[in-house]
Formats: C-alpha cells, structure tokens, sequence
C-alpha cells in the first residue's frame, strides 16, 4: 500500500463516481464485517456513500482516515494472481486509534 495525498484521492472518487465504476466495500470493525458490491453515488471532503441501488447504502465518514492506495501487481504472492484477475485497483481506509478499516475495491470489468 501506498500513500496517497487527498487530491489524488479526491480524483479517483470522482472517476469512480462518474464512471459509475463497480466497487466491493469490506468494512471491518470491532463488532463484525461488511462486504458488498455496489457503486459510489456521492462524496466530497469528508464523507462518502456507497451503494447497491437496491437494499443497502453505506455512508463512509473518511476525514479521520488514514488512506492508502495499491494495485493487484503489489498483492503478497499468494494473493497476486487472483487479484490481478478480478481488481484494478484498491484504497484502504484506516480509522487510527481503533482497528476499523474500509477498504473501496474496483472491479474489473467482465467481458
């Protein structure tokens, strides 16, 4: 994982935004996980929200965030080749001084 400044950031959500790019969302906290696929609907500086446009909506406040950015290619060996096979690319989101992490993958998309 990567670095990434809050421009950078700022202008991947808005590509995803405006490509209505399908994303997986894995949410993990203290008390349990989320994990769905949906797009992302809206955000700006502080917050963003993520949807499946049917049953559930996430509404991710990110300003306290410690933010991340990687591609398949620097997945752990293991991990490497089905990533390359079904992400682009990835941001992680960590909520310092708790454990709580979202993590924003794009999907490929599928022929």
């Amino acid at each position: 994982m990567n670095s990434i400044s809050s421009e950078d950031m700022l202008l991947l959500l808005d590509k995803w935004k405006a490509e209505s790019v399908l994303l997986r969302i894995v949410s993990t906290n203290s008390i349990g996980t989320f994990n769905g696929i949906g797009v992302l609907t809206a955000f700006d500086t502080e917050t963003l929200r993520v949807e499946d446009g049917k049953l559930w909506a996430w509404l991710i406040r990110y300003s306290s965030a410690t933010c991340s950015y990687s591609d398949p290619r620097e997945a752990p060996s293991a991990n490497r080749m089905e990533n390359q096979t079904k992400y682009e690319c990835c941001l992680d989101l960590q909520f310092p001084p708790s454990a709580d992490q979202v993590i924003l993958m794009q999907l490929k998309e599928t022929a």
